[in-house]
């Protein structure tokens, strides 16, 4: 019978909060399925990954991006996100950050997954470009399950996302 594929999805795997947790469960996840670790820009990982995850590493970071450069890197990366997911046959693609979830919710529903999104900071807390708030709010509701840390947070999400797929873990 074939493994179930999670594909999960985040900046970088340096040194940081939702790098350590998506490193601790891909640890123990790949004992029961086959992970794949696709990371926006290339990088060392800081924690210790099993052998057996899979990491695809998107590009080289440039800091020096103009605006327009900007704007068609954030299409680059999601497109090279999207053909990796695909590629590795994934089940579900679970995302970690804000312009991660904005770009795994985007990809699930062009290849016909499903997508859990994971807020590791209260939004009020992180400031957050305007346009990427805006975005938040109209494609954040399009996944299948948003993750928060608490209460607070929680609230901040359900005024623009329905209850059920809001879960405080």
């Amino acid at each position: 019978m074939k493994r179930k594929k999670i594909a999960f999805i985040l900046p970088s795997l340096k040194a940081g909060g939702a790098e350590r947790v998506v490193s601790t469960l891909s640890n123990q996840l790949i004992n029961t399925f086959d992970v794949v670790i696709v990371v926006l820009y290339n990088c060392t990982p800081f924690y210790p990954l099993d052998k057996r995850v899979e990491i695809q590493f998107c590009k080289e970071y440039s800091s020096t991006l103009s605006f327009l450069d900007s704007i068609r890197n954030h299409f680059d990366l999601m497109k090279r996100c999207k053909i990796y997911v695909k590629n590795a046959n994934a089940d579900i693609i679970i995302g970690f950050t804000t312009t991660v979830n904005i770009y795994s919710v985007l990809i699930s529903k062009r290849i016909n997954l499903p997508s859990i999104i994971s807020e590791r900071i209260h939004p009020d807390y992180n400031i957050v470009n305007p346009f990427w708030n805006i975005i938040r709010k109209r494609i954040y509701p399009k996944s299948n399950a948003l993750v928060v840390q608490t209460q607070e947070i929680m609230n901040y999400f359900l005024s623009f996302t329905d209850e059920k797929k809001v879960v405080i873990i």
